[in-house]
């Protein structure tokens, strides 16, 4: 049996196929207060301090009103889409990678987020 502490996971990629030899099935993480799960190949910031700064310049740069629709394009596993729900009245999450929506789909009914909508599309 393997045992690697500081690893969550081992994936191999051949020919599309996704294979897990070690660890957990998704990766967990908390950026404030909301947990996120992180498929294989799907994208999360990997240094979460810096993504807490970095949500915390989105949304005062944003200066959402709760009256106000946001689309969060190329969106990921949801991480900015679900920190910016409590500031606004509905929020669109838009990724052409289908794990990452599943992802973010996920990620808001776990965190009793419901005014997210998460679309699988090319943003463009």
């Amino acid at each position: 049996m393997l045992n690697y502490k500081e690893v969550a996971s081992i994936y191999s990629v051949e020919a599309g196929i996704i294979q897990l030899h070690y660890g957990d099935q998704v990766l967990s993480e908390k950026i404030f207060n909301l947990k996120y799960q992180v498929s294989p190949l799907a994208f999360l910031q990997v240094n979460y301090q810096q993504t807490e700064k970095m949500m915390e310049i989105i949304k005062d740069s944003a200066r959402l009103r709760a009256s106000d629709t946001v689309l969060d394009a190329y969106c990921g596993t949801g991480s900015i889409a679900l920190n910016l729900a409590g500031s606004a009245r509905k929020v669109i999450g838009v990724e052409s990678f289908k794990s990452a929506i599943r992802d973010a789909k996920r990620n808001a009914f776990k965190n009793k987020i419901t005014n997210c909508k998460f679309i699988k599309g090319a943003c463009e």
